[in-house]
């Protein structure tokens, strides 16, 4: 049944139409986002600077602000790994730092100047750690805190997802004034320095289609695969008391917690959604998908982000120069993942995740 819904979903469910990487999701397409479903609801935006209907572009620039920097979050645990590698959990962490060492290659290649902070929680591997920050200068580690940084995985979240809730303690790190917060499987195509002169929080609205019981709905989701955000004490403590109750361990979720799942989105953003009542929308450039549909194939020439959440599919770029860009930094990744595998005389398996 789900592979003969896979079928018709393209066909009930398009891409939105004239797409460009300057689109705006929800600040153009006011009308498609879902109303008649509280839980599906999405935050009021506000669309930045970047936003712009009209086919006139211009280069973004970066001022300097001091206190800035780019957040990465990973969280090895092996009772939370995807069920493919529940035979060999270290799998899961090797291909992470597979992810891991081809965004930081990608922020190198595009020369970027803010530095790099890496959130670490679970299970330690300190010689793949001292390899990274060896390998990239502007690498720095942050350790995460038991209880600071603690953020319960809750009883609705899809097994596929469960590593993304890490990503709800980084608004703790009031270090820094502003952070883009970026996937492990992101991949930085051209200089985003830029974002952290933005407002916050920023997002990436994204259209997707998802299949209810009667009916196959497009849906706008606001994407966490990139964010702009300023860190808060008073925030975290909230999304704190939001994820883990009243602290115990126990298993039932909180009336509040329950009420903002969201079918769709059984993941971080079904929090982050619901989360913040008012957000600014950045346009498609900052986080565009493998499958994202342009109305001119050149404007990948001029997409910011490729988010590859599919990264051992192989699905094919549309457009040579990106694609080979891509190649190269996975190509890259992997090599120094097996030298540093070799380093630690640990054996280099699991490169595909199926």
């Amino acid at each position: 049944m789900a592979a003969v819904l896979a079928l018709l979903l393209p066909a009930f469910c398009p891409q939105p139409p004239n797409q460009t990487t300057q689109s705006c999701e929800c600040a153009f397409n006011r009308t498609a986002r879902p109303s008649h479903e509280s839980r599906l609801a999405l935050p009021i935006c506000l669309p930045t600077t970047y936003c712009k209907a009209s086919g006139i572009r211009s280069e973004p620039r970066y001022t300097a602000r001091g206190g800035e920097s780019y957040v990465i979050v990973y969280g090895f645990n092996r009772s939370l790994v995807r069920y493919w590698y529940k035979t060999d959990p270290f799998r899961s962490y090797l291909n992470a730092m597979r992810l891991i060492v081809r965004l930081l290659l990608s922020l190198q290649a595009a020369a970027s100047v803010l530095p790099v902070h890496l959130l670490l929680s679970g299970e330690r591997h300190e010689g793949f750690e001292q390899a990274l920050v060896q390998q990239f200068w502007q690498l720095r580690l942050i350790i995460a805190d038991a209880t600071r940084h603690r953020i319960r995985v809750p009883r609705w979240a899809s097994a596929f997802h469960w590593g993304s809730f890490a990503k709800l303690s980084v608004l703790s790190l009031t270090q820094f004034r502003r952070i883009v917060v970026l996937d492990t499987d992101a991949v930085v195509l051209r200089n985003i320095d830029h974002l952290a002169s933005l407002p916050s929080p920023s997002f990436v609205y994204r259209f997707k289609c998802w299949a209810q019981k009667r009916s196959n709905l497009p849906i706008w989701e606001m994407n966490s695969g990139l964010m702009v955000l300023k860190p808060d004490e008073a925030l975290h403590g909230r999304m704190q008391a939001l994820m883990n109750g009243n602290g115990t361990t126990s298993k039932r979720d909180s009336k509040a917690l329950k009420s903002i799942y969201t079918p769709s989105d059984p993941g971080d953003q079904s929090v982050w959604r619901h989360f913040f009542s008012r957000v600014y929308e950045l346009p498609v450039a900052y986080n565009t998908f493998k499958k994202t549909t342009f109305v001119r194939v050149m404007e990948w020439d001029h997409v910011y982000v490729l988010h590859d959440p599919d990264v051992h599919r192989k699905e094919k770029i549309p457009w040579p120069s990106v694609q080979a860009l891509y190649n190269n930094l996975t190509a890259e990744a992997q090599l120094r993942v097996q030298a540093m595998a070799e380093s630690l005389q640990v054996k280099n398996r699991g490169r595909r995740s199926r």
